[in-house]
């Protein structure tokens, strides 16, 4: 995607979030393909790391994609987002790179 295409889906994404954008969000990250061009994308991540998501290097957001990834993969129907939330910190300390950027 474009950079604008990523950010109008995070906003139509976050729209559909409703009350749950309090506790999680989605951004927008850059990601390079395998012919090094450089693409967007979105990840969806806890609403407490807004500031260190938008502080990060590009490869911290990278780290917060991959633990998105990974935290998506781990839901169940019915998980709400303090769910995600709990699963994403649990996924994030277990990740060397976002762990140790978060301090967890």
């Amino acid at each position: 995607m474009t950079f604008e295409e990523a950010t109008a889906a995070a906003g139509t994404s976050n729209t559909a979030l409703s009350a749950a954008a309090d506790i999680i969000n989605y951004a927008v990250f850059a990601r390079w393909t395998s012919n090094h061009v450089k693409q967007y994308d979105i990840c969806l991540y806890n609403t407490e790391y807004n500031v260190q998501f938008g502080a990060a290097t590009d490869s911290q957001k990278l780290a917060f994609a991959r633990v998105s990834i990974q935290t998506i993969a781990i839901m169940v129907s019915g998980d709400d987002a303090a769910t995600f939330a709990a699963n994403f910190n649990t996924k994030a300390a277990a990740d060397a790179e976002l762990a140790a950027y978060l301090g967890l």
